[in-house]
């Protein structure tokens, strides 16, 4: 623009000149198919990416709840084998005392 006011009459002539000729530069403007195409695309990258994220995101949480159900699973294992120990331990206890009951009587006799 500055350049334009600074020309002398003769070379503003001669730029108008060149730009009838077809010798001047011409301007050319993007259309707005372009945007929309490159604004569509960047979408669908977005979306493929967010489904990506979702998909990881899924996977994480299966394996954090298999993970879970395993250690809960190993936990009620523990548990019934505790149990089943205490409850043989308490048949031992009970046969015990039949046998000393049965030497004290035998003793008392």
């Amino acid at each position: 623009m500055r350049l334009k006011a600074l020309e002398r009459l003769g070379e503003t002539g001669k730029r108008k000149k060149d730009k009838e000729d077809g010798k001047g530069q011409k301007k050319s403007r993007r259309s707005g198919g372009d945007t929309i195409q490159y604004l569509r695309e960047k979408s669908e990258q977005e979306m493929k990416l967010r489904e990506k994220d979702q998909e990881l995101e899924k996977s994480k949480q299966e394996e954090e709840k298999r993970k879970n159900d395993a250690f809960l699973n190993a936990m009620l294992q523990q548990q019934q084998q505790q149990q089943q120990q205490q409850q043989q331990l308490m048949v031992l206890l009970a046969q015990q005392n039949q046998l000393m009951i049965k030497m004290f009587e035998k003793n008392a006799k």
